[in-house]
């Protein structure tokens, strides 16, 4: 190891640049002889060592490599029991790895060019901080750190060692080819709708003559676009189209999405430029996301999209994914889950161990891994947390709803109990959405996420799945059901949510659906009575609903003290065990038939002021 007068090497410079080229030895040996001439003494070893370290810092600038000229020791290329890791004041501080975290250590540093490892991290148990532990350790290797939105970017820059970039693929996307498109970007699809009807009237129109009004048919063609810019494929067309969309209507919307799509890649163009546009056009180009010496880290694996899973698959270094295959939530949407879909010469690695909530939350959590097969269980935290049952709402901090409907009701009843409100997302969108699937129920064109649809029997077609046997949309369904259970009420429950609080920190409660509620966690939660039952019988056999078990997951793991489960919530789960281990589920003690009684009686209740 190449020493200063016995002051230790920096890590800042490889092995390969220890010795200095003969021009640099030269100008370190001229600036001596003018600090013996103006100062009359020779420099100190600590001047000296300075002065060295800065020439290796030039000689590095000149080779185009980053160096940091801070004096530090150099880090053993050994796995650390602890990592130093930032703090909010931004100082390093100690942080102590588990078992699980050291072995990931130790096998991504036998990482190959190309190959991959697979990192499987239930809830709360610090995959970030095992991946600024992985770089922490290969100190001499250059990291790509993939994230899905800017704010987790900003949280990751804190946490990352100065070895690491943290990016999002739209930042990288940007600074290869969205820069072009800069005068023209958009930030919301909506600015296609104007083009549309100034610029390709006739492509608008075309949709129009299928029975459709304008807005309905921009929007039908913003959805198919939309949709196109999320996959992998080259060409745009009616197998873009919405599941429940016409074929002829399908067809037609298809060749009006695709003249669009070419208007939008001319450089002379007009038509607004969104952020998933240039993103798609960095995959058709071929791009990369980082070169092939550096490692590329994917967080949130399992809600990768086919172009993000698309890039990570074309970069030719080492690539790591971590991800929690039981959070996947929008598969519906198109996401994929990267943990299943891409290839590991290590095969897959787990973090069991949670640091967010207790022993009696993972009893819970683990139940509920159990019955949907899964052989590793989630090690608790050491600290308590308490669960119970509780029919009514108490003192908590959040409040889990499985859907909008669920979410809309809880909110309802907290500012009937005069409690400050806050709805996750904003109460403006929830609103809106309602608004508009009544406006369709009235017979009238519908606005915002819904206006693409024509009448409310397509709304009803696109929530049932009523073509080519699609499931159907979920977050539709329940909307559709919404409106025929309360009809002209939800006029009169939108006009009571616009007394929410705008924000989380004003609040008493934070009424949330469990999408919405992914990555967070508060100390008290309650979850709702709209949870469902995940395994049902089909022809005498136990069928699982993965979707529905992810949704009882999520929100199993968000509490850190206290977690408070509703009857219809706790009923649910032990139905899904009955039926999995082939029993009949036993009827509650209250007398309630099924879980539906129960949640319908959280729905339907009455405020506390009429109930005494």
């Amino acid at each position: 190891m190449h020493r200063v007068r016995g002051r230790a090497s920096y890590t800042s410079v490889s092995p390969s640049l220890a010795k200095l080229p003969p021009a640099r030895e030269q100008d370190s040996k001229r600036q001596e002889r003018k600090d013996r001439k103006h100062r009359g003494r020779v420099p100190s070893r600590s001047s000296a060592a300075i002065r060295w370290h800065k020439s290796i810092a030039y000689t590095t600038a000149g080779l185009g490599l980053k160096c940091d000229t801070r004096l530090r020791r150099r880090r053993p290329l050994v796995v650390r029991t602890k990592q130093l890791r930032k703090d909010g004041d931004g100082q390093r501080r100690s942080v102590n790895l588990t078992d699980e975290q050291q072995a990931i250590c130790q096998t991504a540093r036998d990482l190959d060019v190309g190959s991959s490892l697979k990192i499987q991290a239930f809830a709360g148990t610090g995959k970030t901080t095992t991946l600024a532990a992985i770089a922490e350790s290969l100190g001499q290797r250059k990291f790509l750190y993939l994230v899905f939105n800017r704010a987790a970017a900003d949280q990751a820059e804190h946490k990352m060692p100065s070895n690491v970039m943290v990016r999002t693929a739209h930042a990288l996307a940007f600074r290869s080819v969205g820069y072009v498109y800069k005068s023209r970007l958009a930030g919301s699809p909506w600015a296609w709708f104007p083009y549309l009807k100034e610029k390709m009237p006739r492509a608008l129109d075309s949709v129009v003559r299928m029975g459709r009004d304008a807005t309905s048919a921009g929007a039908l063609i913003i959805r198919i676009l939309e949709q196109f810019l999320r996959t992998t494929d080259g060409a745009i067309g009616a197998i873009h189209a919405p599941y429940w969309c016409d074929d002829n209507v399908a067809a037609t919307a298809g060749y009006a999405a695709e003249a669009l799509w070419k208007n939008i890649c001319k450089h002379n163009s007009t038509a607004p430029v969104t952020h998933d546009c240039y993103l798609k056009l960095f995959y058709l180009q071929g791009r990369e996301l980082a070169p092939r010496d550096w490692t590329v880290m994917l967080d949130e694996a399992q809600d990768a999209d086919p172009v993000i899973l698309g890039l990570l698959e074309r970069h030719k270094g080492a690539r790591i994914v971590v991800g929690d295959k039981y959070q996947q939530l929008y598969q519906w949407r198109g996401a994929v889950n990267a943990l299943s879909r891409m290839r590991s010469d290590n095969g897959e690695l787990s973090l069991t161990r949670t640091f967010r909530f207790g022993a009696d939350a993972a009893e819970w959590t683990n139940r509920v891994l159990e019955i949907i097969g899964e052989k590793l269980r989630i090690v608790p935290a050491p600290h308590r947390t308490t669960v119970s049952v509780e029919e009514r709402s108490v003192a908590v901090d959040a409040l889990l709803a499985r859907t909008n409907a669920g979410a809309l009701d809880e909110a309802i009843h907290g500012l009937e109990r005069r409690r400050k409100i806050h709805v996750m997302g904003g109460a403006d969108a929830l609103i809106r959405l309602i608004r508009g699937a009544w406006d369709l129920r009235r017979g009238r064109s519908a606005s915002g996420d819904l206006a693409m649809f024509a009448s409310w029997d397509e709304l009803k077609a696109a929530a049932n799945g009523e073509k080519n046997g699609s499931p159907g949309d979920p977050a539709l369904r329940v909307l559709v059901r919404l409106i025929r259970e309360r009809d002209r009420k939800v006029l009169h429950m939108c006009r009571r949510l616009e007394k929410c609080v705008e924000s989380s920190a004003a609040a008493q409660i934070t009424v949330s659906t469990v999408h919405k509620a992914k990555g967070l966690e508060w100390p008290r939660v309650l979850m709702s009575s709209d949870f469902n039952q995940f395994v049902e019988l089909e022809k005498g056999k136990p069928i699982i609903d993965m979707e529905e078990a992810c949704i009882m997951y999520v929100a199993l793991t968000r509490a850190q003290e206290k977690l408070l489960l509703s009857p219809a919530c706790l009923e649910a789960i032990a139905a899904s065990a009955a039926t999995k281990a082939g029993c009949v589920p036993s009827q509650d003690s209250r007398g309630a038939k099924s879980t539906v009684q129960l949640r319908r009686a959280r729905f339907h209740r009455t405020s506390p002021e009429r109930s005494n």
